[in-house]
C-alpha cells in the first residue's frame, strides 16, 4: 500500500486560534499538547474508492473516535475507517490528542 501523493487533506482544530494561548486543561495528559493540524494523505486504494467524497468528511468519525478515546497521534500512524487507510503525514505540534 502506497500513500497517494497528489493530494491530501488537512483537520484544522476550530479552536486553533485559541489552543495556542490555552492550557491544556481539558486533557487528563498535561504532558500531551492538542494538534492544531493533522496532514493526511489517503492510501492509493482509499483514494481511488472515495470517488470524490469529501476525505475529510469520510475519515471524520475515526478522528473523533481517537479524541473521544484521547490516543495520541503523530506522523507514520495509519487512519483506518471502513478498511480505508490515510496515514498521518504531519502534525502540529509533532503528537498530541485531537
Amino acid at each position: 500500500l502506497k500513500p497517494s501523493v497528489f493530494d491530501w487533506c488537512v483537520w484544522e482544530h476550530p479552536c486553533a486560534a485559541k489552543l495556542l494561548m490555552a492550557t491544556n486543561v481539558a486533557s487528563e495528559d498535561p504532558g500531551q499538547p492538542i494538534l492544531q493540524r493533522l496532514h493526511l494523505l489517503p492510501f492509493v486504494e482509499a483514494d481511488s474508492a472515495l470517488e470524490g467524497r469529501s476525505r475529510i468528511e469520510f475519515v471524520a468519525p475515526e478522528l473523533r473516535r481517537r479524541r473521544q478515546c484521547q490516543e495520541v497521534v503523530q506522523a507514520g500512524d495509519i487512519l483506518r475507517h471502513e478498511d480505508l487507510d490515510f496515514a498521518v503525514i504531519k502534525c502540529e505540534p509533532r503528537e498530541g490528542l485531537l
